[in-house]
């Protein structure tokens, strides 16, 4: 058609591709600088190279050469069996095939948590605009995080946020919440959501696949089983760290640095009125056909009650984008833009503010994340353009 010029041809749109390439080039080296580094995935290796040599997943026998530091085993019995194939190849090649699929993970959770925007574009528009999320996420603090240490947060969040938002799924939905709270206890918080709001279906489905998977660990791996489920290591919190370590972002990592007394009574108070509070929102947000908005309140819970919260366990903020960036509200779309710009490397200290302020964005979005806008909010499937769509928009111009 004579006068319209093509997507690509627009100056916004390729100074977006040569930025976007930009990124993936300085994150592609900086991931590259850090996988020698990836000590959390060295320890997943471990437990998989464990099950094959039948060694100890949970006692002083877990040492091995390749992993650099003495940090043990803190998953399920089920996860190490998960663990296995990266066992099968030497730790660096272990640690590029990790990588690749944790990037792709991101990719598509990017996609999941920006359908409104994604929506309205199409062709090569929408490709621009996904790989500019994608590069954007990429460098977010917690996904460096992730990424450089080799962990398997990003598996876990997009299994949850896909069960839950996903119009119609292609398995039973409830499964991958039960798989994932197989492999790490924090997502059965999802499944208390599912008993509130009464989708029985699928927490039938979540009860039986987390069955099914420890079921399956407690007949090939029943030693292991016993120590992690009877013997006190599911217990045992300092296998994970100190609570007052500033990189746990949670409320019991709060409550350890301010060294109240009664720590432990004020610690129980705070999570039951969270737990209450979120998870009522949550409730809520379900009840008027907001999923996305739901998941995000779930998963503050989860991310504040947690005894341990790292910051690569933070990968939620890249559904919390989302919602935030492209809900029809001002506010909110700056909200969305500052809390990014907070996350491009910027971590807690251990001193001041900042040693809490992740505690301090979860409970934020626990209380402030909209899900009524005049029965609009960014789950709307119906005309209305958010206001934070303009500047996508431009771009594709």
């Amino acid at each position: 058609m004579t006068g319209v010029r093509p997507p690509l041809s627009s100056p916004a749109v390729r100074f977006a591709l040569a930025a976007g390439a930009l990124v993936i080039v300085v994150s592609g080296l900086h991931t590259l600088y850090g996988l020698r580094t990836g000590g959390d995935l060295l320890v997943y290796w471990k437990g998989g190279w464990s099950i094959l040599h039948g060694q100890t997943l949970y006692g002083a026998g877990f040492a091995h050469e390749a992993v650099y530091r003495a940090l043990p085993f803190t998953y399920t019995p089920f996860a190490a069996m998960l663990f296995v194939p990266l066992a099968l190849v030497s730790p660096g090649i272990a640690m590029v095939c990790w990588t690749v699929l944790e990037v792709g993970a991101l990719a598509v959770l990017v996609v999941l948590s920006f359908p409104l925007l994604l929506k309205h574009l199409s062709g090569r528009r929408k490709v621009a605009a996904a790989l500019l999320l994608w590069c954007v996420c990429l460098v977010l603090q917690p996904l460096q995080d992730e990424v450089v240490l080799g962990q398997v947060d990003v598996f876990i969040t997009l299994a949850c946020f896909a069960d839950v938002v996903v119009a119609r799924t292609r398995w039973p939905r409830g499964m991958l919440i039960g798989v994932a709270t197989a492999v790490k206890l924090t997502p059965a918080v999802f499944m208390v959501h599912l008993a509130i709001t009464r989708q029985w279906s699928a927490l039938r489905n979540a009860v039986l696949s987390l069955a099914a998977c420890w079921g399956l660990a407690l007949a090939l791996l029943p030693s292991a089983t016993l120590d992690y489920f009877l013997r006190g290591v599911m217990l045992d919190t300092g296998r994970v760290g100190s609570p007052r370590n500033p990189v746990n972002q949670s409320l019991s990592g709060l409550v350890a640095r301010l060294a109240l007394p009664a720590h432990q009574a004020i610690w129980i108070a705070l999570c039951a009125v969270v737990a209450v509070y979120g998870l009522n929102r949550a409730r809520r947000a379900h009840e008027l056909g907001h999923p996305r908005t739901a998941a995000l309140l779930v998963a503050m819970v989860s991310l504040l009650v947690s005894p341990i919260s790292w910051l690569h366990h933070a990968m939620w903020v890249v559904p919390l984008l989302g919602v935030l960036l492209t809900n029809g509200r001002r506010t909110m779309f700056a909200a969305g833009v500052v809390l990014a710009g907070l996350l491009l490397y910027a971590a807690p200290t251990l001193h001041g503010w900042r040693s809490e302020w992740y505690v301090l964005a979860y409970v934020l979005a626990l209380v402030a994340l909209p899900f009524e806008d005049n029965g609009r909010d960014s789950t709307s499937t119906g005309p209305h353009v958010p206001w934070g769509l303009r500047i996508p928009r431009l771009l594709a111009q």
